[in-house]
Parts: structure tokens; C-alpha cells; sequence
């Protein structure tokens, strides 16, 4: 992920959280290492999604403007971020999709972030949380953060390009099961399957290790402190 997020990135992932409105913040997935170089996608306690990303201590915050959870249990949603390096000297833009719909967000603070900033992502030994934030592994960690978000995740895949909404559409449309959506193939006007980097369909259903789909790239997941199959 290190040269990933250096250039353009999408994510996208479902979630059926337990609490849309939380008691505190809750990070549905993310790096929350060192200062200088952080990535969150985080629910907050009004119910809005806040992306944020920190590349040479320069920090991108984005937020939904309306509530994407209702408080208490929830259905599943379709959640997707994208984000777009821009030349050196112009800030990076980032967009929040939910069910295929890019939502209308505003910048938190200053809220931008310079593309030669953004080109400097590092920490390549941190980890990349899914349902939490993931830490550094130098300081012998355990790898994650106390952020969770409690609910359930699946389908969750990261692409080193930009998804247009379109594409968002065509996903969120193929629906939430896991074992009916293939994100390496040609679906609709989803066309960038040969961008995914990591596609975890979290359909293992036993274990400790969640299977990256897309082999070539070799990682696979493990489950940390709570989390199970389901």
C-alpha cells in the first residue's frame, strides 16, 4: 500500500454497523501510525463518514455533509472513497460514495492537502486496518488500534486508480454478498478490475487468515482482537 497511496486510490468495502451513530468515533478502516503519514475513514458520532488522509504531516480531512448512519443497528451500506493526486503546487481531492451515490462533502479545518505532499506517503510497515485502524509493527504493536468499528465488513478491496461514480454504481448494484461479486472481472461499467490490488472478500469463514483474492499481489489478512468470521 506504501506506493499505492502515493498517486490516485479508491476503496470500497460493505458494512452492517451496530451503532450508526456511536458513543465515539469508530474507524472502519485505516492506518493510524505515525503523525506524518495516516489514512482513516472513520464514522463519527452524528452519523457522518470523515475521510482522512496525512502524507508528510500535510493532512486532507473530508466529510459527509448529511448523516450516512441512523442511530442504532443499521443495514448494510456500500462505502467508497477515492482519492486524486494532483499536479505539484494543487491540493488533492478526495469523494465519498454510499450505495453508489457520491455524497456532498465539505473540508474539515484546512482540510487540504499539496500533491507533493501527498506523493510522499511512507510507513510501508505499518498496518492496514480493515474494521480498525491498523499501527506500526516497528515497536513490536499488536497491529491494530482501539478505534473498531463494531459490525460486519465484507467485500472490501483497494485499487491503485481512481473509480468513477459509475463504477460505484456497478458495484453497489452487484450487491452485498460476497460470494456473488467478483470485483476482477468486468461488471457493467466497472472497469477497472485490473487496478485492484487487494480484494478480501472476508467469506473465509473459519480461522485466523482472510484470503486476498487477488493472488498475485501475495498478502493475505489476519484477524485481530475480536474480530471472527461470520
Amino acid at each position: 500500500t506504501n506506493t499505492t497511496f502515493r498517486s490516485n486510490f479508491s476503496i470500497a468495502f460493505w458494512i452492517k454497523i451496530d451503532d450508526g451513530q456511536p458513543a465515539t468515533q469508530q474507524i472502519m478502516c485505516g492506518q493510524k501510525g505515525a503523525a506524518d503519514s495516516n489514512i482513516l475513514l472513520s464514522v463519527e458520532t452524528d452519523g457522518k463518514i470523515m475521510f482522512t488522509f496525512t502524507a508528510n504531516s500535510d493532512i486532507h480531512q473530508n466529510k459527509t455533509n448529511a448523516a450516512v448512519f441512523a442511530d442504532g443497528d443499521n443495514a448494510y451500506k456500500h462505502i467508497g472513497v477515492s482519492m486524486q493526486k494532483t499536479g505539484d503546487g494543487t491540493v488533492s481531492v478526495s469523494e465519498i460514495f454510499v450505495d453508489g451515490e457520491k455524497l456532498a462533502t465539505t473540508r474539515v479545518g484546512s482540510g487540504d492537502i499539496d500533491g507533493a505532499n501527498h506523493g510522499q506517503w511512507a510507513h510501508e510497515s505499518d498496518v492496514f486496518g480493515i474494521g480498525v485502524a491498523g499501527t506500526s509493527r516497528e515497536t513490536g504493536a499488536s497491529g491494530e488500534t482501539g478505534y473498531g468499528t463494531a459490525g460486519d465488513i465484507n467485500s472490501f478491496a483497494i485499487w491503485n486508480s481512481l473509480l468513477i461514480e459509475d463504477e460505484f454504481v456497478a458495484i453497489y448494484n452487484a450487491g452485498s454478498d460476497p460470494n456473488h461479486v467478483e470485483l476482477l472481472l468486468d461488471i457493467g461499467n466497472y472497469d477497472s478490475f485490473d487496478d485492484v490490488i487487494a480484494y478480501f472478500k472476508l467469506n473465509d469463514y473459519s480461522g485466523s487468515i482472510a484470503s486476498n483474492s487477488k493472488t498475485d499481489t501475495v498478502h493475505d489478512a489476519y484477524l485481530l482482537g475480536n474480530s471472527v468470521f461470520v
